[in-house]
């Protein structure tokens, strides 16, 4: 089984963070600028893991000019390891972890032109100034892989308009992502390539959750509250809407979702779901993109649900004595 998160080849591992946390960085464009080189030929990877040092980071990045492979290419994540106290990453809403919320500037939020890099489990908030339409997250580049990401909240205040939280050309993929609260799209593909979303979410935005512009695949993606929820006719499978619009085999369209607590941005599934839950396909094998993981990296087991989460009972873990504890130590040993 594989895991959605990419690692690479030989990874040379930097720091971002705050001021006196003693980072490699504090400006994410200079980690950039600094590793835009021949990574083939170095035969080594880039990796900037992100550290929660500080409210918030009002850094755009433009990532695009390295010389990449499908082995040696550039990572930007989280520190930490998802579950433990060093993990520095959201936990599948907009309200924990490492935050860019970006204001007052033009240009996209986050731009990836280059091939074959990995943004992982980020968190963005855009509030730009442009005269353009724009993006928070503008995947252009060939093979990037978008993955655990989230835009949320997002507008463009110039004269134009935000016109997508996840805007995906040429062969790249968003895998278990998330936006919410967009000005218009949360995910348009308008590429002249293939662009595919898979287990993604598009909630609450002002236009399309999901809109293809060109050869767009959706697979899994649920959408709910969006105007409409599915439009261009992405090609795919289970799919779900609240409104009639999902489209692909095996989609379901009209569905009421039951999320844990919308008023605090939590999206993921209920445990009385019924719109979304068990509803997917197993794409551990999909021949383009085969992962088995959710936004909150949590192995997606049985019938896989439909959306950036796979919901998990709580496991109850039995009582075997209500008795004290007590204990001797023998030697080495401790006997109870």
């Amino acid at each position: 089984m594989a895991t959605s998160r990419r690692s690479a080849t030989n990874e040379n591992i930097s720091t971002f963070g705050a001021g006196g946390f003693g980072r490699d960085y504090t400006d994410v464009n200079t980690w950039a600028a600094a590793t835009e080189i021949d990574l083939v030929s170095a035969a080594q990877s880039e990796v900037l893991e992100l550290y929660d040092d500080a409210a918030s980071f009002n850094q755009k990045i433009v990532v695009e000019a390295a010389t990449t492979n499908a082995s040696y290419f550039r990572i930007v994540r989280p520190a930490g390891v998802k579950g433990e106290a060093s993990w520095q990453g959201h936990d599948g809403t907009p309200n924990n972890g490492v935050f860019f919320s970006i204001s007052g500037v033009g240009g996209d939020a986050w731009r990836i032109d280059e091939s074959f890099s990995s943004f992982q489990d980020l968190l963005i908030k855009a509030v730009l100034n442009d005269a353009n339409p724009r993006s928070v997250y503008d995947v252009r580049g060939a093979d990037v892989e978008i993955v655990g990401c989230i835009a949320f909240d997002s507008s463009n205040i110039g004269t134009s308009t935000l016109i997508a939280g996840f805007e995906q050309s040429e062969d790249n993929f968003c895998i278990n992502c998330l936006a919410l609260n967009c000005e218009l799209d949360g995910f348009q593909i308008d590429g002249a390539t293939d662009a595919y979303a898979y287990n993604c979410t598009a909630v609450n935005n002002g236009s399309d959750g999901f809109f293809n512009k060109g050869n767009g695949t959706c697979k899994n993606c649920l959408a709910d509250g969006n105007s409409p929820d599915f439009s261009g006719s992405p090609a795919g499978n289970n799919n779900a809407s609240g409104d009639g619009t999902a489209t692909g085999t095996g989609s379901r369209i009209n569905q009421t979702f039951t999320f844990v607590a919308t008023g605090s941005d939590n999206y993921h599934l209920a445990s009385g779901d019924a719109g979304a839950k068990d509803f997917g396909a197993d794409l551990s094998a999909d021949g383009v993109f085969a992962f088995d993981d959710d936004i909150d990296w949590e192995t997606r087991t049985g019938s896989w649900d439909i959306g950036f989460d796979e919901f998990l009972a709580a496991i109850a873990f039995p009582v075997l004595s209500d008795r004290d504890v007590h204990s001797n130590i023998f030697g080495n040993r401790i006997v109870r």
